[in-house]
């Protein structure tokens, strides 16, 4: 699951920057009618000069108005989607997160990369400008390769054999529901981002304090950097996690 966090919303965009299609102006008399999207943005019209219909079926409470994107050009738009990308391109190209895990350990490089993903969930929470939403993207670019890449390895110390089998089919399913659980939310659950958003951070936070606090160092890298009691002990923890209570050292 922590490998595929950003998937929510990165697999989510259309539905964060879905626009609204029905919207009521304040007129120069100060009554409120009908008009379109061209009629806004030709006129330059401001927040509280007009109004989305929020009895649209297909209507959401999304990034469109929190930053206040409705006039804004397709491919500044379209942008969001390239900077979570650019982000992803930077890290694998100037962080070698394999290297790092190597060297500091895969269980805090993991914790590393997920505290970015809390950071860049949080500028998109609270962004006002769509220079707000780039960065809040970036950012959660930039921890991608580490959360997939040394995720994945990580987990896979604390499987058994059989179990290791699941791993992969189970991560590339996982990454396809999110786009299911995005759709299923605002179809069935609410039409605002804010809600989902919030899930979302609460279960990285939670997610990442359970690492942090439950689980061990991988045993591979103590074993390799000579930390032969420590390797042991996690060993035995790993052995206890998969139902083996005489586990020996």
């Amino acid at each position: 699951m922590c490998a595929n966090t950003s998937n929510l919303i990165v697999l989510g965009l259309p539905f964060y920057k879905s626009e609204p299609h029905h919207f009521t102006c304040k007129g120069l008399n100060g009554k409120w009618a009908s008009c379109t999207k061209d009629y806004i943005c030709v006129n330059n019209l401001g927040k509280g000069e007009y109004l989305a219909d929020t009895d649209d079926s297909q209507y959401i409470n999304n990034w469109v108005e929190q930053v206040d994107m409705l006039c804004e050009s397709k491919s500044r738009i379209g942008f969001m989607g390239a900077c979570f990308f650019a982000g992803v391109i930077s890290a694998s190209s100037l962080l070698p997160v394999g290297y790092l895990a190597d060297l500091y350990g895969r269980k805090w490089v993991l914790v590393g990369t997920m505290i970015s993903e809390i950071i860049s969930c949080y500028i998109l929470l609270v962004a006002t400008t769509l220079n707000g939403l780039y960065i809040g993207l970036y950012v959660m670019g930039l921890g991608h390769p580490g959360r997939f890449v040394v995720a994945i390895n990580y987990v896979d110390e604390f499987f058994t054999a059989r179990q290791k089998n699941f791993l992969l089919p189970f991560n590339q399913f996982l990454q396809g529901a999110m786009l299911v659980i995005c759709a299923f939310y605002f179809q069935n659950m609410s039409r605002s981002v804010d809600w989902l958003q919030w899930a979302n951070l609460a279960f990285i936070i939670g997610a990442t304090a359970i690492i942090v606090v439950v689980f061990p160092e991988s045993p591979k890298y103590l074993y390799s950097n000579g930390k032969y009691h420590e390797a042991r002990e996690a060993l035995a923890l790993v052995a206890r996690y998969n139902g083996q209570r005489n586990f020996n050292k």
